[in-house]
């Protein structure tokens, strides 16, 4: 009886071992549910203004200036990664396009939200892929709006090391 549990004991150890991790787990603090510029995020430029509007904790990329946020994981060099993030544009005031970079290992790309002026947040669900030069690759996002900007959060990231996310 002890040697069948054992045996059961182990394939149980076996079978969740081979569970691949989901990527949400990769970014520090992804979800901004704390505090981004303490908890896992450093500031580049400018600020940012951290704020829950509707129960989701967002990083609007423009403070009373714009603003830009880093941070660093561990990648492999030559390996393709998927970044995803929610992006919508702050209508309060301004340009009603608000307009975002993200940039990783000497690649960035433009989102744009438009927000047609009105002031309820139309939300858009982005993808950024990138290829890491090395063990370690910093993932940016920078407003490229003046006054209010873009706002982003649930951020994620397709780890191929880790299996589908």
């Amino acid at each position: 009886m002890a040697v069948r549990r054992s045996a059961l004991l182990a394939a149980l150890i076996a079978a969740l071992a081979s569970i691949p991790a989901t990527a949400e787990h990769t970014f520090t603090n992804g979800d901004f549910s704390l505090n981004p510029l303490s908890h896992g995020w450093a500031l580049v430029d400018g600020n940012i203004d951290w704020w829950n509007p509707y129960g989701d904790s967002v990083v609007d990329l423009n403070g009373s200036q714009a603003g830009a946020i880093s941070q660093t994981f561990d990648t492999d060099a030559g390996v393709e990664y998927t970044v995803t993030f929610e992006l919508a544009g702050n209508g309060f005031c301004g340009n009603p396009i608000k307009t975002l970079e993200v940039s990783a290992s000497g690649e960035s790309a433009i989102y744009t939200s438009d927000t047609g002026g009105s002031t309820l947040f139309s939300w858009a669900t982005e993808t950024f892929v990138f290829t890491a030069s090395g063990p370690s690759t910093t993932l940016e996002f920078r407003s490229l709006t003046n006054l209010v900007g873009p706002f982003i959060y649930d951020l994620g990231l397709n780890d191929p090391r880790c299996g589908p996310a």
